[in-house]
């Protein structure tokens, strides 16, 4: 009987010792691992939920209303900026409650300004710029709420005779020229040929009207009249002084466009 409880209490005592050895083993790389985590030293599952965490793009959306007599212009654009920016911009036009038309664009950011600019008030107009994918525009609205989209993005204005011209915002060379009185379209060329750049509008010489060129490659400077009756322009020889500051046509003041509605 003693020799059987003598062996009992040594297998006993060997079955301790083991599962110590084991419970220590275990707690030993249980911190083993937590010391490599603090390290930096992550395991496979914390790498992969890492890599999964991605940056939200920041979304911007900005409203301005125009008011012009009964006709009220909604101008809406909505930015998102992360690994790229995207742009939607977009004019509603209501005229006494009633929507009456809209344009949308959703411009890449390319060329410099992108969106549209906010309006710029002419007699009974609201003259604003669409900018981005080398094509700029013009968008000329009337008191009732009629929607002139013409090739542009720089304008000028003569006051006195209520005339737009607006410089095509591209590398083609174009643009157009808008009478605010008549509310009509007088000319509109997208590209002039031979690589002319319009760069200003004039007004001189007994209120004739003039446009002075440069051409993309060589720089060479060419001048051009307008003759509005006939809505024809024709090369003309002048100095190159004698199209200069003081008989520039004023341009439209034109802030940074970046698919925002300034306040």
């Amino acid at each position: 009987m003693n020799k059987f409880v003598f062996t009992l209490s040594v297998l006993f005592l060997v079955c301790s010792c083991k599962n110590e050895q084991t419970n220590s083993k275990i707690n030993s790389e249980s911190k083993n691992e937590v010391f490599k985590k603090k390290n930096g030293e992550a395991s496979a599952n914390d790498t992969e939920s890492k890599l999964e965490v991605k940056e939200s793009p920041k979304l911007i959306k900005t409203e301005k209303e125009y008011n012009l007599e009964s006709v009220k212009v909604l101008l809406s654009q909505e930015k998102s900026e992360g690994s790229g920016v995207t742009c939607s911009a977009k004019i509603d036009i209501f005229k006494n409650g009633k929507k009456v038309d809209s344009l949308k664009f959703s411009p890449e950011a390319v060329g410099g300004d992108y969106g549209i600019s906010n309006g710029v008030k002419l007699t009974d107009h609201l003259v604003f710029t669409k900018h981005g994918d080398y094509d700029g525009r013009t968008l000329i609205i009337n008191n009732n709420g009629k929607l002139h989209n013409v090739a542009g993005g720089i304008n000028y204005i003569d006051k006195e005779a209520q005339i737009l011209f607006a410089n095509y915002e591209s590398d083609l060379g174009g643009f157009s020229i808008f009478d605010l009185k008549g509310d009509s379209v007088i000319m509109e060329i997208d590209e002039l040929g031979d690589s002319e750049i319009p760069t200003s509008f004039h007004k001189d010489f007994g209120n004739r009207y003039f446009m002075r060129c440069e051409k993309a490659d060589t720089e060479a400077t060419s001048f051009w009249e307008f003759e509005m009756d006939f809505e024809r322009m024709m090369q003309v020889e002048l100095e190159k002084g004698d199209l200069n500051k003081n008989n520039e046509l004023t341009q439209l003041p034109s802030l940074n466009v970046d698919c925002v509605c300034a306040k």
